[in-house]
């Protein structure tokens, strides 16, 4: 057997044992964390370790994926330092999606808690707005995962973060009435100064 051949059975092996790991990890995050929790009072942090299985399961299928394709830059034929420098871009890029992709799902499982079990449960009744800000901290992750990626490929950001900052501002001046309107409603709806009866006298 020639020494390639061996190694390309090796790589696939280890990729098929990163697989299986992948889906190891899985099963003990949904199966072994998640019944734990399930002990806990409180159900949030059942929900995080609900949410964050797949991300924390791509984390090590990409890491695994990427130590062992690195092994193929052994090969006589490859640019070594081409091929590892395109793999530590892929990586990183991939990384920085997985990280955000736990961020999400962390912020997710708060937001959906809250408005599961402290909203319903009080007076405070905000879950009308859980979906607004689920898509906010979507754009502002999102926003922050390119600027992260762009400037590790030395990117110039800056840029973009005058041209975000300004756009906001444009966007924040021709709505202000609407934003207004927005977070009186929010402090109405937290603070409840009004409730079903109640009689508001309005001045003249």
């Amino acid at each position: 057997m020639s020494g390639i051949l061996f190694e390309m059975i090796v790589t696939v092996i280890y990729l098929a044992g990163v697989v299986v790991c992948s889906f190891l990890v899985g099963f003990i995050w949904r199966n072994v964390f998640k019944r734990i929790a399930h002990k806990t009072p409180t159900k949030l942090d059942i929900m995080i370790f609900e949410y964050t299985e797949k991300p924390v399961s791509f984390l090590v299928l990409i890491t695994g994926f990427y130590f062992v394709l690195k092994r193929l830059a052994k090969y006589q034929q490859m640019d070594k330092l081409s091929f590892l420098k395109i793999m530590d871009g892929i990586f990183y890029v991939a990384v920085v999606i997985v990280a955000s992709l736990f961020v999400y799902a962390l912020i997710k499982a708060i937001l959906d808690w809250y408005t599961l079990e402290v909203a319903s449960k009080s007076d405070v009744s905000v879950g009308g707005f859980a979906p607004l800000i689920k898509r906010l901290t979507q754009f502002i992750i999102l926003f922050i995962g390119i600027m992260i990626i762009l400037s590790h490929f030395n990117v110039n950001i800056s840029g973009l973060i005058a041209t975000a900052g300004i756009a906001s501002l444009a966007f924040a001046l021709a709505a202000q009435d609407s934003i207004a309107n927005m977070i009186a409603g929010f402090l109405i709806m937290v603070d409840r100064p009004f409730r079903i009866g109640d009689r508001v006298e309005l001045a003249d």
